[in-house]
């Protein structure tokens, strides 16, 4: 099965843009074509809705609905409950 999957790299992790349907453990090969940094606001507009047109519409209700607030949680996988 082959899969393309949309990631940004941070803090030296590869984050996908949403859940990956993998069995835990398993192996795969990555790709890496680097996208150029945007030069003109044109570009930088597409640059910025990549992520947004990378999700598939039936994946937009499984996304948190609380943003970038806990960003590296959910990066991590660390689930917290809000008391």
């Amino acid at each position: 099965m082959t899969t393309r999957v949309r990631a940004r790299y941070a803090d030296g992790v590869l984050i996908p843009f949403f859940p990956l349907d993998l069995k835990e453990g398993c192996g795969f090969d990555i790709t890496v074509e680097e996208q150029p940094a945007p030069r003109t606001f044109a570009e930088y507009l597409d640059w910025l809705m990549r992520p947004h047109d990378s999700i598939p519409a039936d994946k937009w209700d499984q996304l948190p609905a609380d943003g970038a607030k806990n960003f590296r949680d959910y990066r991590e996988r660390v689930l917290k409950s809000e008391a």
